[in-house]
Formats: structure tokens, sequence, C-alpha cells
């Protein structure tokens, strides 16, 4: 198994016992996420949200999509369509890590890896992107947990 499937996979076992980091919960509009010092999050669109540090090295999206009747599942094969026609390469195939959560990893053109997690509720899909996670996991963890729907 990848060394970052790992890191995830420990990072939503951490998620479901406690929370480490700390950090200024942010209202994006459609949700809030609580943002560690030395991020900068900044709205795209009604829906999404790009959190940055160290000039990208640690990048961090989150966009959501109202509940229709696709499964988890078709939504996360049309995610990784998406991201076919914007050169990433390397995308491996989902692993369903919790009830409602797919996760997968994918490279840029550049070699960077990212790790994707999707997820449902009642209400909304949620998929987030993140690239550093070897170097900020307590980060990563903390802007994970933090998400609500508004």
């Amino acid at each position: 198994m990848k060394r970052t499937t790992r890191i995830i996979f420990s990072l939503i076992l951490v998620l479901i016992f406690s929370c480490s980091a700390f950090g200024k919960v942010e209202d994006f509009g459609s949700f809030t996420v609580e943002v560690p010092e030395g991020w900068t999050g900044r709205r795209i669109s009604e829906n999404s949200v790009i959190i940055t540090r160290d000039e990208g090295r640690g990048f961090f999206s989150v966009t959501s999509y109202p509940k229709d009747d696709r499964t988890l599942k078709e939504v996360v094969e049309q995610i990784i369509e998406s991201f076919t026609f914007v050169d990433y390469q390397d995308i491996t195939e989902p692993v369903l890590v919790e009830d409602s959560v797919y996760v997968f990893e994918m490279k840029d053109s550049k070699g960077v890896g990212s790790v994707v997690a999707v997820g449902e509720d009642e209400k909304i899909f949620l998929s987030s992107v993140m690239t550093g996670i070897d170097d900020y996991p307590e980060d990563f963890e903390l802007m994970l947990s933090s998400i609500e729907d508004k």
C-alpha cells in the first residue's frame, strides 16, 4: 500500500478519536472549515474553496455538490473522469474506507501527488483534494474533520 494511502487511512482513524491542531473557523458560503495557522483560504465559487500554504506546496480544496439521484460511487467515477481532462495521471482505483467515503490518489503532469477523498451525508456530496499531505498531516486532519455544511 502506498505511503499516502496509509496516511489517509490513519487520518480517518485519528479523526474518529480526536483533533490536535487548532485554527480559525472560516465561513466560505455553503460550508465552514477550520483553517490552520499559516494557511490562506479563498472561495472560488459558491460551492468550492481552495486553502493553500507555502506557495501551494500545501493544497486543500473542498467542493460540495447537492445530493441527487446518483450514488456515491457514480459521483466518484465522474470526479475521476473530470481529473483526466485536466492532465492528471496515475489515478488509482478508489477505495471505500468508510461507509460513505472513497479515497484515491493521482499525480499531476509534473509528478506531484495528491490524495482525493469523496464522501456524502444526507444533503450533499463533498470532495476534497489534498497535496502535501506528508508534510502537513495534522493540518489536513483538522481541515477534514472541521468541514461543516450550512
